[in-house]
């Protein structure tokens, strides 16, 4: 469960706009705007099994996972992907771009090497990654380049 738990650790704008999207019951607001209750068929992954089960988060964070016998909706909810190793620039789309459509396919986080990035336009261009990604709902990690510059003929101006 606790692959379960980091998964929906979203920003309360991520939430917002959840909520929007799935007006159909999905995800109750009844309670208050901290407060969210989410049902589904909840897939854990550690224990190999598929249950009926009611999601309860509080201030973004979730308070219980618990099994159910009740209906619930028609959802599958599992635990967010971390893509360990990624060129976001190799995408040919910024950090922001990247994230709105990783986050649709189920990618929550990312270990992002800029080295191709730094290679081209040095600090400041990961300086940019860094700040464009901060704009996101997905959580981006960036290593420190290992390759730059790309050949020993270069040297680093830094």
């Amino acid at each position: 469960m606790e692959a379960i738990t980091s998964s929906i650790q979203y920003q309360r704008s991520s939430w917002q706009r959840l909520n929007r999207k799935f007006s159909t019951g999905f995800i109750s607001t009844s309670f208050s705007s901290n407060k969210w209750i989410v049902s589904g068929h909840i897939i854990d992954i550690l224990n190999r099994k598929i249950f009926k089960g009611i999601i309860t988060i509080v201030n973004d964070k979730i308070e219980k996972i618990s099994e159910t016998l009740d209906e619930v909706q028609d959802h599958y909810i599992l635990p967010g992907s971390i893509d360990a190793h990624i060129h976001i620039e190799s995408s040919m789309v910024t950090p922001y771009e990247f994230a709105k459509t990783a986050l649709k396919h189920g990618t929550i986080a990312t270990v992002s090497d800029p080295h191709e990035i730094a290679n081209v336009c040095g600090m400041d261009g990961i300086d940019f990654m860094i700040k464009n990604a901060n704009n996101t709902g997905l959580k981006f990690f960036f290593g420190a380049p290992s390759c730059v510059p790309a050949t020993s003929f270069e040297k680093c101006r830094i």
